[in-house]
């Protein structure tokens, strides 16, 4: 397997701490191209940098056998902070010496922690064999940092591009490292690629720990002679215990999913799990469901008696991305009523298998309908993809007992951890996806509301770069769709001259009155620039235009609201009814600040489906505005 030469290299690492006399250990004849990615932000010592940081680089590359051999190892590096710096390519340093010497020159560089760039770089261009990189070897990427990256969804997106492109990479977090970005970095599983110390001084200690934990996942499953004992894995009918399966796969296709992530992922996984099984009429039968508004049933439970002609229908061409909202209760009920209901075999030991990365529209019904198919003999395995997955509702639609049952997974990446527990080896599926799904019924102009006066700077950037990943996540679905921003004016600057104790505690108060939420009046300015309609009839009229010309835009204004805004919920709700009236599309993203009962009144106003609640706004919430824009 790919990862073989990962383990020699580990294993060369706890030479370091356990034979450092020893001769130099190649990594078992295997050759492998390494980079590191050093972090030189402003946050980090300079003396930490110089006296911990590349001393511990140049004493693990110390024990690789480096040169520009067939069979060597080459190393790279790049530094970073609000910029990347190329340090040495693979092939500038042919000797451990010189190697040594240029880790050592390597300069410390103050700014921010832009993690993202630095990725984007390696995997760009460092593993070009006009740069030394070489193929058919391992490629192996070392983050070193101490601090979170300054866009988290941008380094999360970097990574998976670079361990898709089929680089393993481990993550080293410092200090303050954030350790949930650590595992979204590392390779899977998180747990043996990612490494967390408090201190620089530390470092020397996940030597060790580096290597075990490497040696202990990948070993077990290397045959070193004809005679050596092999781990075997269950083959799917002694996992039924003997008995024939039916196995249902039930697949969101929401709006909230990256279509790559639905198409080679979830696909991909499904296409593995199926590959182990034997498939015929008497042994294992699988079908194949996916919903978002509606559920689809793709392939029923008889449509295949054999294995090579089910798996040419599990890809993306027949299982297709759809676009929509997340109905998970409607398609519980359609895969027991049409699913398992027509083509029933006695004795069949019956499997469910849901995966969404969301809440349901109806978290009621959605219980009510799993309530429903387990009591008729499912077993149901209920699989939750990202932070946006609610584990409570994994718990209620899962069997007992729910830790045997329910699995919740960073991201879509990380499904390979439950095909690993199932004891079902990766095929490396390839697809070729041939549609594309359009988003939305129509042209549609949408608008981001937000009240500047009540952000941060760092408020705002988050909210660009959650409407730069919607744009991002277009480039994959069709659509004639345009977007638009307003946040109303800046705070007049506040000058107070020189003024005694009493008066300046007056004009402050005086001061303070004035400084409001202006929320209402930004979405006013905007209905007086954007909207012409004036009447209801007017706006009927625009249904019957947008009916007959999907050319015709529809607008659409999505208000970002946090618990300042609770002030003005009266103003802001006149302003929302009469935009209603004139055709427009509102929907209302409420923080987590907002207390539950003004979200209970905007859910009253507008219903569920256009009121996003409990939103993070230092999480990926663009899955959402995607449910929301694809919905019109």
């Amino acid at each position: 397997m790919k990862y073989i030469s990962i383990i020699q290299i580990a294993l060369l690492v706890l030479a370091v701490h356990l034979a450092a006399s020893n001769p130099l250990i190649k990594p078992c004849g295997k050759p492998a191209d390494v980079v590191f990615v050093i972090d030189t932000s402003t946050s980090i010592r300079e003396d930490d940098f110089k006296l911990l940081l590349l001393p511990f680089i140049q004493n693990v590359v110390s024990h690789f056998d480096i040169g520009m051999g067939q069979n060597q190892t080459r190393v790279g590096a790049v530094t970073y902070s609000t910029s990347v710096r190329l340090e040495f390519d693979l092939k500038t340093h042919d000797s451990p010496d010189k190697m040594r010497s240029a880790i050592a020159d390597i300069k410390y560089r103050n700014g921010d922690t832009y993690t993202d760039r630095a990725l984007k770089y390696v995997s760009d261009n460092m593993f070009n064999t006009e740069n030394g990189g070489r193929e058919g070897v391992t490629h192996v990427i070392i983050v070193l940092t101490d601090g979170r990256s300054t866009s988290h969804h941008r380094t999360v997106k970097e990574a998976l591009v670079a361990r898709e492109k089929g680089a393993a990479i481990f993550a080293i977090g410092v200090g303050d490292a954030d350790d949930k970005e650590l595992a979204q970095i590392a390779s899977e599983p998180a747990s043996q690629f990612k490494f967390k110390v408090n201190d620089f001084a530390a470092l020397d200690s996940i030597k060790v720990e580096l290597a075990l934990k490497t040696c202990e996942v990948f070993l077990p499953t290397v045959a070193t002679t004809p005679t050596t004992t092999t781990t075997t894995q269950a083959s799917p009918k002694e996992e039924c215990g003997g008995k024939p399966g039916d196995i249902f796969f039930i697949l969101d296709s929401s709006s909230s999913i990256w279509e790559q992530d639905f198409s080679r992922k979830m696909v991909g996984f499904v296409r593995d799990v199926v590959s182990n099984f034997d498939i015929s009429p008497q042994l294992t039968r699988v079908g194949v469901m996916t919903f978002s508004d509606s559920p689809k049933l793709i392939i029923n439970l008889d449509s295949y008696d054999n294995k090579r002609e089910l798996l040419n229908a599990i890809t993306p061409s027949v299982v297709k991305y759809t676009l929509g909202g997340t109905n998970t209760a409607r398609a519980l009920r359609d895969v027991r009523k049409f699913g398992f209901g027509p083509a029933q075999r006695d004795g069949a030991i019956k499997i469910a298998v849901v995966i969404t990365d969301g809440h349901s529209w109806n978290e009621k019904e959605t219980q009510k309908q799993a309530n429903l198919l387990r009591k008729s003999d499912v077993i149901v395995f209920a699989i939750g993809v990202g932070k946006s997955a609610k584990y409570d509702e994994l718990e209620t639609i899962a069997s007992s007992p729910r830790e045997e049952f329910v699995f919740s997974m960073d991201d879509f990446s990380a499904l390979s951890r439950l095909r690993d527990l199932l004891a079902i080896k990766a095929c490396g599926y390839q697809h070729d996806q041939k549609e594309q799904p359009v988003c939305g019924s129509g042209a549609i102009e949408m608008t981001f509301a937000f009240d500047a006066n009540t952000m941060t700077i760092q408020d705002k950037y988050r909210i660009f770069d959650q409407i730069k990943t919607v744009t991002e996540r277009l480039e994959y679905v069709g659509g004639n769709i345009q977007f638009g921003v307003t946040s109303g004016k800046c705070a007049e600057s506040i000058d107070i001259p020189m003024s005694p104790r009493e008066d300046i505690i007056k004009k402050l108060r005086q001061i303070k009155k004035k400084i409001k939420p202006t929320m209402h009046k930004i979405v006013k300015q905007w209905k007086v620039k954007n909207v012409n309609l004036q009447t209801e009839s007017a706006a009927n009229e625009l249904e019957n235009v947008l009916s007959e010309n999907p050319a015709h835009p529809r607008k659409a204004l999505v208000l970002l609201l946090n618990h300042h805004h609770t002030p003005e919920f009266d103003d802001l709700v006149e302003e929302v009814q009469d935009l209603n009236k004139k055709g427009v599309d509102v929907f209302v993203l409420l923080d987590k600040t907002v207390p539950s009962s003004y979200v209970e009144s905007w859910q009253a106003l507008l219903g569920k489906r256009r009121v996003i609640s409990h939103i993070d706004p230092e999480q990926d919430y663009s899955g959402y505005i995607m449910e929301l824009l694809c919905a019109l």
